[in-house]
């Protein structure tokens, strides 16, 4: 009883949630564009980080950026743009500002927070700063 009323809230939620379309996806997740590399996929969608916005302190050993994530699911939202920042030295990462779009662009949400936590292993965040590493060749 208890999986079948998961199956059916699942599939409710996705009745309802905000459906964008690959026309309302790019550019952030147009292949083909140069501004923007691929970071992860899950089943909530695809997030990539913005280039222009990469700003790496090597001395103290912080990346902040823009990181772009598809919501698959949120009934709300179709996408959120979040500004992260990476403290390498001791593996954390903090929110600096997290901004939830509607399909057609429209801001509906802004939010800023400041606490710092750990990476977790095999985590979205991980995977982001193992691309940002890669994207700025750092060991």
């Amino acid at each position: 009883m208890k999986k079948l009323l998961l199956l059916l809230s699942f599939l409710v939620s996705q009745l309802f949630a905000e459906q964008c379309t690959e026309e309302q996806y790019k550019p952030e997740f147009d292949k083909k564009n140069d501004r923007y590399i691929f970071s992860n996929s899950s089943v909530y969608g695809n997030s990539v980080f913005d280039k222009k916005s990469i700003v790496y302190d090597k001395v103290n050993q912080k990346i902040v950026c823009w990181v772009i994530y598809q919501d698959f699911e949120s009934p709300k939202y179709g996408k959120y743009k979040v500004f992260w920042e990476y403290n390498l030295k001791n593996n954390q990462v903090r929110v600096i500002e997290a901004n939830g779009y509607k399909c057609n662009g429209k801001l509906i949400n802004e939010e800023s927070k400041g606490d710092w936590y750990n990476i977790a292993p095999n985590s979205a965040n991980e995977w982001v700063l193992n691309s940002l590493k890669k994207y700025l060749n750092i060991q």
